[in-house]
């Protein structure tokens, strides 16, 4: 019997203990399945956040190949959730072979510790053969014992339309930095405070500064006629419809200056107000004014030569006659004159002494030497007012700049204060050069005005010397006649071929040599006469006279 009774007791202990294990494995069950449930919630928040956040999912196996896609993911590429599931290997060739290289780098970077989280932005393939943007991020989610990944998990983000938008406004910039880099003329962008924020190419080729070397300076160190009040008094006033137009001069980086025609703007960039300039060089068109101004001044002055010299000639020419008669009749033992001289009960020769002596004959000397240099200007302004159309030949140039070199040694020697036949004389002529249609006389004359000029200035200079060069250019012949003498400052330049403009003592100059050369060049043979010079640098005279001619009275 207590056999029995030791065997219930047990028996109902092993009941008591199995009820408790039962009640464990139930406790168990519903934890798990409360687990799950919370699980499959987590799980479909995140769902619902992706496709609400446009994302899709992805979760690659790094040792079996195994990929997955959500249904997101698969949309965003053209594939369904099944195609991509039959094909376990695919993400490997989802990738585009450009970006192939700098995802593995960016994966190299995560697996290997350099970067906490995988992210690359690179382009996959599409079914339909496209491509597509996408923002790849991703994380490790799983590790074998040694601590290496096994698993990973992220997301994809189409940023196609980001790309889009970037690329279009890639293209944007580039085409407006095409468009602002060509413009013939120079493009500056400065802040409110005067700093360069911006130029383009021909901002740099005219100041001759490096984009970076601008972009470090301000407005005045390139305006070099810059007034801080005035500036901004005229940026103050700019209400971004017309702008504000007004000259100066603008400084290289050599230090010398150009004077440039300036529009400046006021623009809204990135929400702050920044100045735009647009500076012309406007060199040629100050040249092109002055040879207006020139052109005006001979035509004007042409129009009055030809009457003064005519009205001019007749009365001069009855000075002449009459000095000459007068001092015939005073010097000369004519019969008339012995005869008269008794009638009047003096000797002639008495009468010579006391011309002699009051200096009346050295009197009459100068009235004739007057006169003679006033015919000389009366021809000079005939000629000068002259239309008529010069009788050209075929002329050697070269030798026309020899026979006039050789003329004016004979001509000025004696007669100036200086002597041609000792200023050097070096010569660079063109082997090549065709002959030239020209008036040959006339531009002999040119050239010698020319050359007497040059002598004139190098006058008492240690080491003169005069250098004659000769080009073909395009379809001109160009002679160059280069000294080395004192040089013009621009107040000079200006007028060196002006009428009666003249930088000789009185009496030693008309001041008509250079006008009428450049009547003869400019509009008897449409040519150009141009000249180049500073103070201390000498001058050089261009001449260009083109080898086709054309009707007299038009410049080419």
């Amino acid at each position: 019997m207590q056999d029995t009774g030791n065997t219930v007791e047990r028996l109902t202990t092993e009941l008591e203990t199995a009820h408790r294990r039962i009640a464990a494995l139930e406790s168990a069950r519903q934890e798990c399945l409360h687990t799950g449930n919370a699980l499959q919630e987590s799980e479909e928040r995140l769902r619902f956040a992706l496709e609400g956040a446009n994302d899709g999912l992805w979760d690659a196996n790094l040792k079996t190949d195994e990929f997955y896609m959500s249904r997101r993911g698969c949309a965003i590429l053209g594939y369904t959730q099944e195609e991509v599931r039959e094909n376990a290997k695919i993400w490997k060739d989802l990738v585009y072979r450009d970006d192939l290289a700098a995802t593995t780098e960016r994966l190299a970077d995560y697996l290997e510790g350099r970067a906490e989280i995988f992210q690359v932005e690179q382009r996959l393939k599409t079914k339909s053969g496209g491509l597509k943007w996408v923002l790849t991020r991703g994380k490790a989610v799983e590790f074998d014992e040694a601590g290496n990944p096994l698993r990973m998990t992220g997301t994809h983000t189409d940023i196609s339309a980001r790309k889009e938008a970037e690329e279009a406004l890639k293209q944007s910039e580039a085409r407006y930095r095409m468009l602002v880099d060509c413009a013939g003329d120079a493009i500056y962008l400065a802040d409110g405070e005067g700093r360069l924020v911006d130029v383009n190419s021909t901002a740099q080729s005219q100041t001759q500064f490096t984009r970076e070397e601008l972009l470090r300076m301000r407005i005045a160190d390139v305006d070099a006629e810059y007034d801080h009040e005035s500036t901004q008094k005229m940026l103050a006033g700019l209400d971004g419809t017309g702008g504000e137009v007004f000259q100066t001069r603008h400084r290289r980086k050599d230090g010398s200056t150009f004077p440039v025609e300036v529009r400046v703007v006021a623009l809204e960039l990135a929400g702050r107000t920044v100045f735009m300039g647009i500076a012309r060089d406007i060199t040629e068109r100050q040249n092109m004014q002055e040879v207006l101004i020139q052109t005006e001044k001979m035509i004007s002055v042409g129009g009055l030569a030809a009457g003064m010299a005519h009205e001019i000639n007749n009365p001069l020419g009855g000075i002449l006659q009459s000095v000459q008669v007068l001092r015939r009749r005073l010097t000369e033992d004519s019969p008339a004159n012995l005869q008269a001289a008794r009638d009047a009960g003096c000797s002639l020769q008495g009468i010579r002494e006391f011309m002699d002596n009051r200096g009346i004959l050295a009197f009459l000397d100068n009235v004739r030497d007057a006169g003679t240099r006033a015919t000389r200007i009366v021809s000079s302004m005939l000629e000068f007012s002259r239309k008529s159309e010069p009788v050209r030949t075929a002329t050697d140039v070269n030798g026309l700049l020899d026979d006039t070199v050789a003329l004016c040694a004979t001509e000025y020697n004696l007669k100036k204060k200086y002597d041609f036949r000792k200023i050097p004389m070096e010569r660079d002529y063109a082997p090549d050069l065709p002959q030239l249609p020209c008036s040959r006389p006339q531009i002999q004359q040119v050239v010698m005005n020319i050359l007497g000029n040059a002598a004139h200035a190098l006058a008492g200079s240690p080491s003169p010397r005069i250098t004659l060069r000769t080009r073909r250019d395009d379809g001109f012949v160009r002679i160059e006649i280069q000294d080395n003498g004192p040089g013009m400052d621009d107040a000079v330049r200006r007028k060196i071929f002006e009428p009666f403009f003249t930088t000789k003592p009185v009496g030693e100059g008309t001041g008509l040599g250079l006008s009428v050369s450049y009547f003869i060049v400019t509009s008897n043979h449409r040519g150009t006469l141009e000249v180049n010079s500073d103070p201390g640098q000498g001058s050089t005279f261009t001449i260009r006279l083109p080898l086709e001619p054309g009707p007299a009275g038009q410049q080419a």
